[in-house]
């Protein structure tokens, strides 16, 4: 097995002309390339991760930390494992990470404007029209909550759709609807009711 500049290849990948994007160079220069070409569909699956998970995270942010995953990653993927299959794995990783390091802000009582994801927050904040020290928060206490009551929640508050809009496309009753949407309106009302007056200085 021939060597490479970053040690031997691990497997015979076939005639999957993608593999040649993590084959050459140091992680950084994987990287540069993934966010420069996309040519392996990251920005779209870290946005259907998101959907599907109805996660409150800044898409843009999960997309980027997918690729540095694939980058730092890709020397010691699985050699059993389809690419696609890994991608995936390696967006779901991304997912985590940054779900983590959301309530780990959260926890710390940082000021939100000092967050890599302040701008997303403040998106969050007009949407809902409360102050912008309560949006992250508001989507690490919806980020915990069961899919079904973070999905319509997600749907209904900020983007802003109707109650019909989701019925006729499938989703439930009008009823059950309602009645995920105060389930999951009650814990985050009750969050922040109980959030620290006063968060710590860093």
């Amino acid at each position: 097995m021939p060597p490479t500049p970053n040690g031997p290849l691990r497997r015979n990948d076939g005639d999957d002309p993608r593999i040649s994007l993590l084959r050459d160079g140091a992680p950084s220069e994987i990287l540069s390339r993934l966010v420069e070409t996309d040519a392996l569909g990251l920005e779209a699956r870290a946005s259907n991760a998101r959907d599907q998970g109805a996660w409150l995270l800044d898409v843009r942010r999960l997309h980027l930390r997918a690729a540095a995953r694939v980058a730092f990653e890709a020397r010691r993927r699985p050699i059993e494992e389809p690419l696609d299959t890994w991608l995936d794995r390696c967006v779901e990783s991304a997912v985590r990470e940054l779900l983590s390091e959301q309530y780990e802000e959260e926890l710390a009582l940082t000021s939100v404007v000092e967050s890599d994801d302040v701008e997303f927050y403040r998106r969050i904040a007009h949407a809902m029209e409360i102050e912008v020290e309560l949006a992250r928060l508001v989507c690490a206490r919806a980020n915990a909550l069961p899919v079904d009551q973070r999905r319509i929640f997600d749907a209904l508050i900020l983007q802003r759709r109707s109650v019909e809009e989701l019925t006729r496309l499938g989703w439930g009753p009008p009823a059950k609807l309602l009645e995920l949407l105060e389930q999951a309106v009650i814990v985050i009302t009750h969050s922040i009711e109980r959030r620290p007056e006063r968060r710590r200085e860093t």
